[in-house]
C-alpha cells in the first residue's frame, strides 16, 4: 500500500476508494443508468423500432447524454 501511495503522489492522481456492494454509494450510478434507460425507451418508441435494436440504441443514448449534459460547475459540455 505504501508503494501505491508513492506512485499516486508521483503521477499526481486522485484516488477514490469505494466499498464494493454498498447501497449508499450506488445512488449516482443508478440515476445515470435510469436516465440512459429512459432515453433509450423514448428513442425506440418514438421511431417505432423493434427491441432488437436495443444495443445500438443504448450506444446512441450514451453518446447523446455525454454530448448534451452540461457540467454545472464549469457551464460546459463534456465533449
Amino acid at each position: 500500500m505504501k508503494s501505491l501511495n508513492i506512485f499516486v503522489k508521483n503521477v499526481a492522481l486522485n484516488t477514490n476508494f469505494l466499498a464494493p456492494r454498498t447501497p449508499q454509494q450506488n445512488g449516482v450510478v443508478k440515476r445515470n443508468n435510469r436516465s440512459v434507460e429512459e432515453l433509450l425507451r423514448t428513442m425506440l418508441k418514438e421511431i417505432l423500432l423493434p427491441n432488437y435494436f436495443w444495443a445500438d440504441a443504448i450506444n446512441i443514448a450514451c453518446y447523446v447524454l455525454n454530448c448534451v449534459l452540461i457540467m454545472p460547475i464549469l457551464k460546459k459540455t463534456p465533449l
